[in-house]
């Protein structure tokens, strides 16, 4: 049906007609795809403070309505449910702001038989993966909505981070395997769970590093470096890597 016989069968006056035609002109259709944009990530955006602070079982609908200054059948139109939502909201949080999955891109670049670039580029991975989780400029709400998925165990989250972090998941075992050519696929699969494990180990026991090492608040830059050294120093050890050319004490002094 055409805007003209939308207007109740009238004949219109010559400012109805140029209403219509202004609502079916590209201008017009432009300016309603970016609300709908703006409206999307203010969804978003609330709904990762929500399932940060009171994770999935008890963040409701209405919660992030209200967080967000959405009505609730807007959010329903755009995410149908508050499953869709959730996984929304982690590939969001993970890929599009924080972009975790890029991180270890540089690693791949890198010529294998070179040991000391090998070892370099891992370090700069790892220090970057850190601070982009942990430091000043991290994106707010993206290390509770990590931290949720790694310990609440719903399986379609867990699944969606997989997905965000697939490209890497499958490059990171055959790097490894051409650093070290007689490496097999197991070993290579438990090198990468190394990797990750020892990334991962700050998120879900933060609280308990701080007390450990008598941080305060949140950890330091100097810390994060630090702590970028020795994960790529238990990561290249394995591999039959040089240490990373910065020492761990000009490292955290350049922090």
């Amino acid at each position: 049906m055409d805007c003209y016989a939308k207007m109740h069968g009238r004949s219109m006056k010559f400012s109805d007609r140029e209403r219509c035609i202004g609502m079916n002109s590209p201008g017009h259709s432009d300016n309603r795809l970016a609300q709908g944009e703006h409206t999307r990530q203010q969804i978003l955006k609330a709904a990762g403070q929500m399932f940060a602070q009171k994770g999935y079982g008890r963040t409701s609908i209405r919660d992030i309505s209200a967080a967000s200054g959405v009505g609730l059948s807007n959010i329903i139109y755009h995410f149908q449910s508050k499953e869709n939502l959730f996984l929304a909201t982690i590939r969001h949080f993970t890929v599009e702001l924080g972009a975790l999955n890029q991180h270890f891109a540089p690693l791949f670049d890198v010529d294998p038989q070179d040991k000391q670039a090998v070892a370099d580029t891992l370090h700069t991975s790892i220090h970057s993966f850190l601070n982009a989780c942990h430091g000043p400029e991290s994106v707010k709400n993206l290390l509770g909505l990590y931290l949720r998925i790694l310990v609440e165990g719903n399986d379609k989250a867990l699944t969606m981070l997989f997905e965000c972090f697939a490209d890497v998941q499958k490059a990171l075992p055959e790097f490894f395997k051409r650093v070290c050519p007689d490496m097999d696929d197991m070993q290579a699969a438990f090198m990468q769970q190394l990797l990750w494990s020892l990334l991962q180990y700050p998120v879900v026991s933060k609280r308990l590093i701080l007390y450990d090492m008598k941080l305060e608040d949140d950890f330091t830059p100097e810390y994060l470096a630090a702590a970028a050294w020795h994960i790529a120093m238990y990561v290249c050890l394995p591999l039959g890597l040089p240490a990373p050319s910065q020492s761990v004490l000009e490292v955290t002094e350049a922090e």
